[in-house]
């Protein structure tokens, strides 16, 4: 951030993205510990689930603690008249290696169970939700096994557009919100992407998680009124001086299409550039006539 401010401006309020929420959400806990007189030693740490956790898996039954063991997890993991994963647990503090004590001393104080993959898809389609997509995209590249980095997200992404059919030189992203002014990507390069997520055992899912038109997410106030209402599944983009929507749509004949239509670095009220988006929407969607 650069800029200045008079002296007793009142100053403003401006939301940032963070580069490890839970990092920051640990030293956040520390600090409002420390301010009510706890006294922390040692650094504090975010420790990432394993990328299987991100699935479609119902929360663990709840068990209490074996006599000893200080982990929940560790004792929910295990089952009625069965021994425990690591041998480990189930000996003596003196038969147990060096290590094992230090692992039991971390208590889980809190835990929550993401929603399904899909469910969050539609939150980050439906409502731009900025915030989620970031943490999409660093998802990607801990299940790719580049840890959960921009760097190994990035990576993943880029992989999987070239192998949709895209090229490297019709994109560059440098975030997974698309907030940031360097990322860039051709409308041509969108529509291949939807043209290759249409074709996919997913693609009517994904299409699904899609704004429609007149209905719901960031489309609910367009095309309201208009042969175009429901008829329409996009997404919608915007900056200042930028606006953009991609997606599906179906002609009044019955007929599908694909579309992209991106407008920079203009200087009109948003109201207008929407209108004119929304009128070449409308006269794809009439170009096949009323349907019959």
């Amino acid at each position: 951030m650069w800029g200045s401010l008079p002296q007793g401006d009142a100053g403003m309020k401006e939301p940032l993205a963070i580069e490890d929420p839970a990092e920051f959400v640990a030293q956040l806990f520390r600090t409002l510990l420390e301010r009510r007189g706890i006294i922390i030693r040692g650094k504090a740490r975010a420790r990432h689930g394993e990328g299987a956790q991100f699935f479609d898996q119902p929360p663990l039954p709840l068990a209490l603690p074996t006599p000893g063991i200080d982990n929940p997890m560790a004792a929910s993991a295990a089952q009625p008249g069965a021994a425990p994963a690591n041998n480990q647990l189930s000996r003596t503090p003196a038969q147990r290696a060096p290590d094992a004590d230090l692992a039991s001393a971390n208590k889980v104080l809190a835990e929550h169970f993401s929603t399904p993959l899909l469910d969050d898809i539609r939150v980050i389609n439906k409502t731009s939700q900025n915030l989620h997509a970031e943490l999409a995209l660093r998802l990607a590249g801990k299940l790719r096994g580049s840890g959960g980095s921009f760097e190994g997200g990035a990576a993943a992404v880029k992989q999987f557009l070239v192998q949709a059919g895209l090229k490297d030189d019709e994109f560059t992203f440098l975030d997974g919100s698309g907030l940031s002014r360097r990322d860039l990507v051709t409308p041509a390069a969108a529509v291949q992407l939807l043209l290759y997520a249409a074709r996919q055992p997913w693609g009517a899912v994904f299409e699904e998680s899609l704004p429609v038109s007149g209905t719901d997410g960031s489309l609910a106030d367009r095309f309201q009124h208009t042969p175009s209402a429901g008829l329409i599944h996009a997404k919608t983009g915007s900056l200042s001086h930028v606006n953009a929507l991609s997606g599906y749509g179906q002609t009044q004949a019955g007929k599908r299409f694909v579309f992209s239509i991106f407008c920079n670095n203009h200087n009109l009220p948003g109201k207008k550039v929407l209108e004119a988006m929304d009128s070449v929407v409308q006269l794809l969607v009439s170009e096949g006539g009323p349907r019959k």
